[in-house]
């Protein structure tokens, strides 16, 4: 009972008048404003200020009625963070203890500021027991730092050598992991450059790697170890060893299987879509087949990960060749309810997607199952997409030359030659301007070879001074890192051969 009248001082003292938090109650009142700011912005249908001002006030945003909409909206927002419901079959164990554990660490300090000392010793205690189960490092050394200064208040010398002990014990594993995190983000960033100067780079990883393999040698920490298997995938990932990659994601997803206390689904998926794109790279269609079933059936619904890895699978299926099963694959993405509430960089990454895969159940003649999609009431119209200019983001300049190829493939289909001319010449305007050769070198030795093809009035017996481009792409094989400038929904080579046959 002591403890509970320490809180209520604190709460009764210090207490407001009304929480304001977005739950199911406060979002049935479709009048409100927070609720149709709150409806707008989850669905992305503000791109900025100005557009959420004019909709809501008809106003511009620096009035004051909109600045205060939005400065008590973000903060009830912040307010409805601390009350997420974590009880969903798509989060772990692991994941939904660590978020209680840190609420209840922000309600330690609340009370430690507010002088309820025995009521915050006593929830301290509390979140210690788990993060010691969990190996909590974080937690375990601030529990341990603040109990230990309460075994020393109450001159408690047994306490004080159990929390000192368990400092003693996870400070080393703490600053390890803390390395392993500068080191896995080091990493992150050179994966992330332009492999121009590979040699230096690689070489910079590879001593990264081995400060990792010391450290993952020395703690068995979850976190060590996970960062471990992630920046060796990486390293072998850049040398374009593809098998090892594989390897590396096997061992990791086995460490993960056997480790269920410390099991999150993140992770074990962030390896499966490693996994994926070695497949993609090498081509090995069946293997990624596999792996598809295995994370559908293991993980069920989708994700943001669960899209970036049907992306994967689905750029396998095109680029070995398996049409029936890319109309599968994309199908499947379109018809999840999830679909319409991806960002709308990614939808239109997603809708080019459909367009290939039309263009390509055309050319071979096979049934068009985009058509009936369930999910999706308009089909894919060529006259529509041909009328499109295709006004992506800056960001996304590599998406409209992936847009205006697919343009490129459909009027060779109905043999349009001025047409093409004017969006090659479009190309090559977007080539000196937009692309950067290092980023873009394969797209921009296509554009190079087409713009001749044009030059030569499309007659496939004048092609040999394109061979020079096509060898150029043919030096530097295709290497997708999840970066939009190095899509290619079609292999530019094969891409190639495909407008080479229309030009026949």
């Amino acid at each position: 009972m002591k403890i509970l009248l320490e809180i209520a001082k604190v709460a009764n003292k210090k207490k407001v008048k009304k929480i304001e938090v977005f739950d199911e109650a406060t979002l049935k009142h479709k009048n409100s404003k927070f609720n149709e700011f709150y409806e707008a912005v989850s669905s992305e249908r503000f791109k900025n200020d100005r557009e959420a001002a004019q909709q809501l006030y008809r106003c511009g945003p620096g009035d004051a009625r909109y600045r205060q909409l939005k400065s008590r909206f973000k903060k009830r927002l912040l307010n409805t963070l601390f009350f997420l419901d974590l009880n969903q079959p798509t989060a772990s164990t692991y994941d939904r203890t660590y978020y209680n554990c840190n609420k209840d660490w922000a309600c330690v300090q609340i009370l430690q500021s507010n002088n309820a000392f025995a009521a915050a010793e006593n929830l301290a205690k509390s979140i210690l027991t788990l993060a010691l189960k969990y190996r909590f490092s974080d937690l375990v050394v601030n529990c341990s730092r603040l109990l230990r200064a309460q075994a020393t208040a109450g001159g408690n010398e047994k306490d004080f050598k159990i929390y000192d002990d368990h400092l003693k014990q996870f400070l080393p594993i703490l600053e390890a992991e803390l390395q392993t995190e500068e080191i896995f983000q080091q990493v992150t960033l050179l994966y992330n450059q332009s492999l121009a100067g590979k040699q230096n780079l690689m070489m910079t990883l590879e001593g990264y790697c081995n400060r990792m393999m010391t450290l993952s040698e020395n703690f068995d920490s979850p976190i060590v170890q996970y960062y471990g298997y992630f920046v060796w995938a990486l390293f072998y990932e850049l040398k374009r060893e593809f098998d090892l990659v594989i390897e590396i994601a096997n061992e990791a997803e086995s460490y993960i299987e056997n480790q269920p206390l410390f099991f999150q689904k993140s992770k074990m998926v962030a390896f499966q879509i490693k996994k994926m794109s070695a497949f993609l790279h090498l081509q090995k269609f069946r293997e990624g087949q596999d792996c598809a079933n295995q994370l559908i059936r293991k993980f069920g619904g989708p994700n943001q990960e669960w899209f970036q890895f049907m992306e994967y699978y689905l750029l396998l299926a095109l680029h070995s060749e398996n049409y029936i099963q890319a109309m599968a694959i994309l199908n499947q993405v379109l018809s999840a309810p999830e679909f319409k509430k991806l960002d709308s960089d990614t939808r239109d990454k997603w809708e080019i997607f459909k367009g290939y895969v039309y263009f390509l159940a055309n050319w071979r003649s096979l049934s068009q199952p985009l058509e009936t999609a369930k999910s999706r009431k308009k089909g894919f119209s060529v006259d529509q997409f041909l009328k499109d200019p295709g006004n992506y983001g800056k960001s996304l300049k590599t998406l409209k030359v992936l847009h205006i190829f697919l343009q490129i493939l459909f009027l060779f289909d109905r043999r349009q030659y001025t047409e093409i001319s004017a969006r090659i010449e479009q190309l090559k305007a977007m080539e000196h301007k937009n692309l950067k050769s290092d980023n873009s070198f394969r797209a921009v030795q296509f554009i190079r070879a087409l713009h001749l093809l044009r030059k030569n009035n499309y007659l496939v017996d004048k092609q040999t001074k394109t061979n020079k481009y096509i060898k150029a792409i043919q030096s530097k094989p295709f290497f997708y890192r999840g970066h939009i400038e190095e899509l290619e929904v079609i292999p530019f080579e094969k891409l190639w051969a495909i407008i080479l046959d229309y030009s026949k």
